[in-house]
């Protein structure tokens, strides 16, 4: 929902420096040995855009070659993709009895792929045959070994790569290692979740180190695409709900927080219940609860644009979770009944050595950012205050004659 802008992160060509340097001692020597020849060749020659790149440079190149060296070259269809979607699901549901996977994989809608029903019926069948209700790790793969072998081959190929990329090492908060998940995500400097804008993601010292309640998030996730799991701008800090609730392992296409976040291209607003008049004081004072909230976008924007905030909007729930900030929305309210454009004024001619513009006046009243979306990034809840101020003093000035 917030971009991350590189550019105004004071650190970031120094995590870079630090980052290749870490991949060079950790990463190269273990790519020397890989038995594939081919795959050890991709790797050392696409090495340094694999950890710096760009998203652009994955998704034009690096991961059609990363899959193309993995998949069943017979294979050219689509179909594939979709099996595969549901083997990863289902390796990763914590769930361990068998009816309890499938109406998990049926929720999140993997019935409507072509593949589930021969999925569903091997799983099925190869239960009753080994007279399995439940399920833990090692039978998930059995299963997948004996029935699916082109995806077990993937799967296991996974697995080496995620050993050469070991993401595991790189969050150690062991002493001895100098650079890792807690010390780039200090360096990164980012106090607030991009996905939601709504949990701070802190820092705080222990002993000798610094750590982070903040996740690392894999936009491109590191099961499906484990050489990217150690690629700089494939992680994205990250609250624990967005990262470990809701995200996963999931692929939506959604926004990616390098490039772009909702700025003018979608916003909150509320949404009056009642069926009386639009604008009914108690409302527009604060004092009426009965509205939704909600995330409407920009009608004028591309098609491709509108369906990554819809993605962005399913993937991380935002609707619903913004739901239960009704109570800071009707606070925001009456702030603005109460500091109205004359008071605005007022404070920052009496205090100029306190505020350099309105702006800074109106800010200190809301107690968030709301001018430089860099600097919201900092704040939780800095779009909805921003999108709640602007709806609402421009409601103010449009119908106080309707309702006084």
């Amino acid at each position: 929902m917030m971009k991350i802008d590189v550019k105004k992160i004071e650190n970031w060509d120094e995590i870079i420096k630090r980052h290749w340097e870490y991949i060079e001692n950790n990463v190269k020597p273990k790519i020397a040995s890989i038995k594939n020849e081919d795959m050890k060749e991709f790797l050392t020659d696409n090495l340094e855009v694999i950890i710096k790149g760009t998203k652009y440079e994955w998704d034009t190149k690096i991961i059609f070659q990363y899959k193309q060296l993995i998949k069943n070259k017979e294979s050219n269809n689509n179909l594939e993709e979709q099996l595969q979607e549901i083997i990863y699901y289902f390796l990763s549901s914590k769930k361990k009895l068998i009816d309890k996977i499938l109406e998990e994989l049926e929720n999140k809608g993997y019935n409507k792929c072509d593949r589930y029903q021969d999925f569903q019926s091997k799983l099925k069948k190869w239960a009753r045959e080994s007279e399995k209700n439940e399920v833990c790790r090692k039978d998930k793969e059995t299963f997948l070994k004996m029935q699916y072998e082109q995806e077990w081959y993937i799967y296991e190929f996974n697995k080496e790569i995620s050993k050469v990329f070991d993401y595991k090492k790189f969050t150690t908060g062991d002493k001895k290692i100098e650079w890792g998940r807690h010390q780039l995500l200090s360096m990164l400097g980012i106090d607030v979740c991009p996905y939601c804008n709504r949990n701070y993601i802190t820092y705080y010292d222990e002993g000798d180190m610094q750590k982070t309640t903040a996740d690392l998030d894999h936009y491109y996730p590191k099961s499906k695409y484990p050489f990217l799991a150690l690629s700089l701008y494939n992680f994205v800090p990250s609250c624990q709900i967005c990262n470990s609730r809701f995200k996963l392992d999931k692929e939506i296409y959604s926004l990616y927080p390098y490039e772009e976040g909702f700025g003018n291209n979608a916003k909150f607003r509320t949404k009056f219940c009642k069926n009386k008049d639009e604008w009914d004081i108690n409302y527009l004072l604060g004092l009426e609860g009965d509205f939704e909230l909600e995330i409407a976008i920009n009608e004028n924007i591309d098609e491709d644009m509108k369906k990554k905030i819809e993605g962005s909007k399913e993937l991380f729930h935002l609707e619903a979770i913004y739901d239960s900030h009704k109570e800071y929305v009707r606070e925001i309210i009456k702030k603005i009944y109460c500091y109205n454009d004359e008071r605005i004024e007022e404070l920052a001619q009496e205090y100029p050595e306190l505020f350099k513009s309105n702006q800074e006046v109106i800010e200190m009243v809301f107690g968030n950012y709301m001018i430089d979306e860099e600097r919201m990034i900092q704040r939780p809840l800095s779009k909805l205050t921003q999108d709640m101020v602007k709806e609402f003093r421009v409601s103010f000035k449009e119908n106080t004659d309707k309702i006084l």
